[in-house]
């Protein structure tokens, strides 16, 4: 599931993407990955929900100038 991180920005492309992800432990957690695909920051926490980790994503993204979307992989 994707989601924009600001509005009105779909026909742009996008700087950097947010990945939530769930670890090895079955909690969730966020990278930020370059659009040349190499992992630029990662959580220092894990989270319970995925919610609370993209919430925490796009607090981060939010001090990063550039469009930013966020995505929710599976495994």
């Amino acid at each position: 599931m994707a989601t924009k991180l600001k509005k009105g920005v779909a026909s742009q492309e996008f700087d950097r993407t947010l990945e939530v992800y769930p670890d090895k432990g079955g909690r969730f957690r966020w990278r930020a990955v370059a659009s040349n695909g190499r992992i630029t920051a990662t959580s220092n926490e894990d989270f319970s929900k995925a919610g609370n980790a993209e919430r925490a994503a796009h607090r981060e993204s939010d001090a990063w100038n550039g469009i930013v979307r966020v995505i929710r992989t599976e495994s």
